[in-house]
């Protein structure tokens, strides 16, 4: 686990433990001590402000009181981004949308991109989002289908970054039919290559359920192996975006 992760997951669970109580019971001690009231004589409220003539410290109070019910749900969604899972499992979606289209060629999109109807199609299709859609292009790109794409239920897009983008796309291909056996709930993979090292692949699952299955099974010696040097590969952390609904649309096969 990278120090960051342990870092912020042992504050989460100090705040979750003894932060939060700890910081209302000095807040509460301030309150007594400035109150002006003998302690012998003060009663607790109930409803209103928690600390009469001091906004200050009620604010504090209030923030803390907010703060720790919050500090949960920051842990859960903690502990469900290190996992590599959406925060839409926390019923937390942002609204965003990604497509990913293959060419037969850079030509082909280029005259698809130049086309009066795709235009049209695009005016209104801005129209929707809130704001500007970004734009990767790439030439770079290996398929891997041991199934067929459009009968996925779950899809997966993951990006990062990589010390040796050359070696990862050469690990990327390797051994095809031993995953597909491995993992049958994967019915297709797309690689991409970006500028630098930068990198996006999409991966296709039957269900959503198969998928979290499949990371459950121990994986064999020699594909471990791989996904061993692919993790040295990594620079930093890579986002996991989880389609659980996705659109796929393919040409229809000619006549």
């Amino acid at each position: 686990m990278p120090r960051r992760w342990l870092v912020q997951e042992v504050w989460l669970v100090f705040a979750l433990s003894l932060g939060t109580s700890g910081l209302r019971a000095l807040l509460h001690l301030l309150d007594d001590l400035t109150s002006g009231t003998a302690l012998r004589h003060q009663a607790a409220v109930l409803n209103g402000s928690q600390a009469p003539g001091r906004p200050w410290l009620d604010l504090a109070l209030q923030l803390t009181s907010i703060a720790a019910g919050l500090v949960p749900v920051l842990l859960a969604a903690h502990l469900l981004t290190r996992s590599g899972e959406s925060l839409r499992t926390l019923g937390l979606d942002a609204g965003q949308a990604i497509a990913v289209v293959r060419f037969e060629s850079e030509d082909a999109a280029r005259r698809n991109s130049d086309r009066p109807e795709q235009d049209a199609w695009w005016t209104q299709t801005s129209k929707v989002f809130t704001e500007e859609p970004t734009f990767i292009e790439s030439d770079k790109v290996d398929v891997d289908l041991s199934g067929n794409p459009d009968d996925a239920g779950f899809v997966q897009v993951i990006q990062g970054h990589s010390s040796d983008p050359a070696r990862a796309r050469e690990l990327m291909a390797q051994d095809p039919d031993a995953w597909a056996a491995f993992r049958p709930d994967i019915v297709g993979s797309v690689g991409i290559g970006h500028d630098g090292d930068a990198y996006t692949v999409v991966l296709y699952f039957t269900s959503e359920a198969a998928a979290r299955e499949g990371e459950k099974k121990e994986t064999p010696p020699e594909l471990q192996a791989q996904m061993d040097e692919m993790g040295k590969l990594e620079v930093g952390e890579p986002t996991f975006l989880d389609l659980r609904d996705p659109w796929m649309h393919s040409p229809a096969s000619p006549a």
